[in-house]
């Protein structure tokens, strides 16, 4: 297989935009095919079509809500008898070669379906393993295996967001959080000095005014801490 380099592509690129500007013919053919090309990938992504022996898995997704479904073949007698075992990972960035962070979503006989609600963001690795009760091991005959991934994407408008956030500068980031703590502070400040005013005019004897605005600003101050105000 050959090998291309970045820098090649990127003169490509600039031959085909160039072409496409001077040629508006070809650039409407461009973007015609670009965009059956990304319906067709959308489709993919939003439907998806799994098969093993025993069983076919549809897989639809709606934003966040992935919808599995499952049907046994017809051509299998007796095949409502067979039990249905589905597992969900979240796979991390770097997987856990140990496993054990699978958790079971179906557990059943026959057809069926599961709806699920998934975290934006991730990407999961789903497992179905169809088993005929009627025969004994772990062969072909006995035990289906079927395993796919299915990604959520982060929506549009978050990932407008995530990207803002990635653009402000480290020192942007720590003069923001300065001047907010500040803000804080200077609202706790206030409000034990109306806290104070308040107890001042109950008009108490001076050692139980102040100790009254001592307890106060303390308990208000672990309160603080607590919050992490």
């Amino acid at each position: 297989m050959n090998s291309i380099k970045i820098g090649q592509l990127q003169g490509q690129a600039g031959e085909l935009m160039e072409r496409m500007k001077n040629d508006p013919a070809f650039a409407e053919q461009i973007k015609s095919a670009r965009g059956l090309v990304r319906k067709a990938v959308v489709d993919r992504i939003l439907e998806q079509h799994y098969s093993c022996a025993f069983a076919d898995v549809y897989v639809t997704r709606q934003e966040h809500i992935l919808t599995v479904e499952w049907q046994l073949s017809s051509s299998i007698k007796g095949s409502g008898i067979f039990e249905v075992v589905g597992s969900i990972e979240d796979v991390a960035l770097i997987p856990d070669l140990d496993g054990g962070s699978d958790q079971l979503f179906v557990f059943s006989k026959g057809n069926g379906s599961k709806r699920l609600e998934l975290d934006f963001g991730h990407a999961y690795f789903l497992s179905f393993q169809f088993i005929n009760p009627e025969v004994a091991g772990f062969g072909p005959d006995a035990v289906q295996h079927l395993s796919f991934f299915a990604s959520i994407p982060v929506p549009d408008e978050k990932r407008t967001i995530l990207k803002a956030l990635l653009a402000i500068s480290p020192e942007e980031r720590l003069r923001s959080k300065m001047e907010k703590n500040l803000d804080m502070q200077d609202e706790f400040d206030e409000m034990c000095r109306k806290a104070a005013e308040r107890i001042k005019a109950k008009n108490l004897p001076p050692d139980e005014e102040a100790d009254r605005i001592n307890r106060f600003i303390a308990e208000a101050g672990m309160l603080k801490d607590t919050l992490e105000m």
